[in-house]
């Protein structure tokens, strides 16, 4: 069975498998102009809260924008645990989406997920 989304939602991903002790910036072209609605963030098990995550755009020009958490410099770290937040953020087609992955477990890698999906809108 396959989940079929509106034809007016852009979906876009960050999927990556964060290998032990290692961090990045991750980033993907958001091609819509709408509203960022629903960002989900998965937190897979045994995670333990050393995995730290933010998540923001960048517009087209101008500063980063963080959006969870909603403070600058800041992360949230979840074990087994798939969250949903609503930053209803307005978005042009050229932004992009950023996820910094901090992982601080040195032992383990972890498979983390982030979904944006943005409600198009005409113009």
């Amino acid at each position: 069975m396959s989940l079929t989304l509106p034809t007016n939602v852009e979906v876009v991903k960050i999927e990556q498998n964060q290998l032990a002790a290692t961090g990045a910036r991750y980033i993907q072209r958001i091609d819509s102009v709408g509203i960022m609605e629903v960002l989900w963030i998965h937190f897979p098990p045994n995670c333990n809260a050393l995995v730290d995550i933010a998540v923001g755009i960048y517009p087209e020009s101008g500063k980063s924008i963080q959006l969870i958490p909603t403070q600058d410099n800041t992360y949230i770290n979840l074990d087994d645990v798939t969250i949903a937040f609503h930053p209803y953020e307005p978005t042009e087609a050229g932004y992009r989406l950023w996820a910094d992955i901090y992982n601080y477990d040195a032992g383990n890698s972890h498979n983390i997920s982030i979904m944006a999906e943005i409600r198009k809108s005409k113009r």
